[in-house]
């Protein structure tokens, strides 16, 4: 079987989840299953890793506006590379694909994010997945997909060992404090805003005692610094920049936060698990089910910088429930969240479109 996978980003910052979940296929497929592989992307960190990977790489125009030039570049690829499977994970890619390829080569959609614009012009080729059951039926309630096109595959992990020596002058910077980590790129959807105003609120014994260190960048990077900055808690954060490994920090850490206001299933929170860290996420759709309330951490509502104060003092002052919530994760994890189980439910969704 010849795949190809497709999809468009913003390669001003690092990649996202949909673009590891790209990656994550195109490497798994292709050695788990023997596939031929290629993708067509934008430039950019994807670009680059999948060069490295030694995966064929055809590069399209990330700007919209450019989309004859991109369909033109389709056609090109088409040429060199006859898939079975054409895989796109943006809903542009697939609405081009659709439009103009869709009677050539058989196509799949993966809708990574709970979203409801722009519906008039959703397209979904030949079948849908959806990384959660609550994106499969947005899919299915608000863009008009039959139900029997959309099939639920959720995210999984697969985590590599950590490499302490990484962050060795991290834990000797800032020992005797409670280590706590927030992964996402700087947008509005990450909810860092309410993280910051969050920590504000502590009371000053336990500010001392906190660093939270954040891991990304994105265009609100500087705005977030700026607010910490006015709120008098600069010096509880560090700003990490773009981290590779999420498994060196994740092991370094005590807990992991994620304030975001939507989500589609965040692969971060299947790191935390994978990793045995407990978790303090709001309780929107996709992060719920990635957690059990309670049992590997603890859910607040969405925007609410007083409710992420109060779950940030209740681990810092039970550090033995941190840990119990980080073990069950765990256990989580290898109970419910296969990666094998991914990658094998995506193998035959392409069997399946080619019969």
């Amino acid at each position: 079987m010849k795949v190809l996978y497709t999809s468009l980003y913003d390669s001003r910052f690092s990649m996202g989840g949909a673009e590891k979940v790209l990656l994550d296929l195109a490497l798994c497929v292709r050695r788990d299953f023997g596939a031929e592989v290629a993708c067509a992307v934008n430039s950019g960190d994807l670009e680059r890793e999948l060069h490295v990977a030694g995966i064929p790489v055809y590069r399209i125009p990330v700007e919209k506006w450019r989309a004859p030039e991109t369909l033109w570049r389709y056609q090109e690829i088409f040429r060199g590379f006859r898939p079975d499977v054409v895989h796109s994970h943006h809903r542009f890619t697939t609405f081009l694909l659709d439009l103009v390829f869709k009677k050539q080569f058989k196509i799949l959609h993966t809708e990574h994010v709970l979203r409801q614009d722009k519906a008039r012009w959703f397209r979904y080729g030949h079948r849908a997945s959806a990384v959660h059951e609550s994106v499969r039926l947005n899919l299915i309630r608000h863009f008009g997909v039959p139900p029997e096109a959309v099939v639920t595959i959720q995210n999984a992990v697969k985590c590599s060992a950590p490499v302490m020596d990484n962050v060795t002058d991290l834990k000797e910077a800032h020992a005797g404090t409670v280590h706590a980590l927030c992964i996402g790129r700087f947008e509005t959807q990450k909810g860092h805003r309410y993280l910051v105003e969050g920590v504000s609120r502590l009371p000053e014994n336990f500010r001392a005692r906190l660093k939270i260190f954040l891991a990304g960048d994105g265009p609100l990077l500087h705005e977030i610094e700026d607010l910490a900055e006015q709120l008098s808690v600069r010096s509880q954060f560090v700003f990490l920049g773009y981290v590779r490994s999420m498994a060196d920090y994740l092991a370094f850490c005590d807990f992991l936060i994620l304030p975001s206001l939507w989500e589609g299933m965040p692969l971060v929170l299947l790191e935390a698990a994978a990793s045995g860290r407990a978790v303090i996420a709001t309780d929107i759709p996709g992060s719920r089910e990635s957690l059990r309330a309670g049992q590997t951490g603890i859910l607040v509502p969405p925007a609410d910088a007083e409710a992420l104060a109060g779950a940030l003092r209740d681990f810092m002052e039970h550090p033995e429930k941190v840990r119990a919530m980080g073990e069950a994760g765990l256990r989580l994890s290898e109970r419910e969240f296969s990666h094998a189980a991914m990658m094998k439910h995506y193998w035959d969704l392409y069997s399946a479109l080619l019969v």
